[in-house]
């Protein structure tokens, strides 16, 4: 299987050898060629269908766990009415009803069921991550299940915390600063507080799997290409899909609810391929290139 991989990648190194390494170009040329020979649009389709596969279960928990804390207001005041200008009328009829039904019998079957349901799939795409790592290193070499269950199950509550924290921050911060009042000067001071949060949990994200996911694991970096690249990229995904369904879904028809679900769809995929194409940007141009 090494063999075969090996020589599967060596006529993309060869047909690069007339770009300049140190140069833009050869750096847009050896990027472009890396992601396809490392197949990083399938990895990221795999990564998105986990985490798509993971919301459910993961909301259900967290209503579930405001439930058993009697945080019942943080529902009704903050999260609800944002949901309630997203959805139809009858739609959100349902999703309210659902939740306050959770909140108010306090179900322990999704405090535990569903974190332990929504953790296994984030365990799983993170397991996909720590194959793609090892591509985007040229590191054929199959790490046993064992090793595999162990980091990828370890790695899951803190870089669930850190993705959920950034799209919270990202998403929810700004429109609760805005009902707060403050006018243009609040407005802007809330915006830029929510994506300051997230850039700093998308970092830290990219820190922790840079150091953990890897079969060769590397001493713990903060700063580096891969995050300067994913935050970009995550910012301009999330801005865009923040202002369609902010401003432009449509939520009273079911064309209208299936654009929306696609266009979330997109936006995970995104975010998958954008933050596997900064790993394979700072294997590229990072101290680990040096390296080897």
């Amino acid at each position: 299987m090494s063999t075969r991989l090996s020589g599967a990648r060596a006529p993309s190194r060869r047909a690069l050898r007339g770009v300049r390494p140190g140069s833009w170009s050869g750096i847009v040329h050896r990027f472009a060629d890396a992601a396809v020979t490392n197949g990083l649009g399938v990895f990221a389709s795999a990564i998105a269908f986990r985490i798509l596969l993971a919301l459910v279960p993961f909301c259900l928990f967290a209503l579930a766990l405001l439930g058993f804390l009697s945080l019942d207001e943080v529902w009704r005041d903050s999260i609800a009415p944002e949901v309630r200008d997203r959805l139809s009328s009858d739609a959100f009829a349902v999703v309210d009803r659902t939740a306050e039904r959770i909140l108010t019998t306090k179900e322990s079957f999704w405090l535990t069921a569903g974190a332990a349901i929504a953790l296994w799939e984030v365990s799983a795409a993170i397991r996909v991550t720590m194959r793609a790592l090892d591509r985007i290193q040229d590191d054929d070499e199959r790490r046993p299940l064992r090793d595999r269950l162990i980091v990828s199950l370890g790695l899951s509550v803190p870089l669930a915390a850190c993705f959920l924290g950034a799209l919270a921050a990202a998403q929810l911060l700004p429109p609760l600063a805005d009902r707060k009042g403050g006018g243009l000067v609040g407005d802007i001071a809330g915006r830029a507080f929510g994506w300051a949060i997230g850039v700093l949990f998308v970092v830290l994200a990219i820190a922790l799997l840079l150091r953990f996911a890897p079969r060769r694991q590397r001493p713990f970096r903060i700063a580096g290409a891969a995050s300067v690249f994913v935050v970009v990229c995550w910012t301009i995904a999330s801005a865009l899909f923040g202002v369609y369904v902010t401003y432009i879904a449509s939520y009273g028809s079911v064309f209208g609810g299936l654009a929306t679900a696609f266009v979330l769809m997109l936006y995970v995929y995104v975010s998958a391929l954008t933050f596997l194409g900064g790993l394979q940007l700072e294997a590229l141009v990072g101290p680990a290139a040096k390296e080897r």
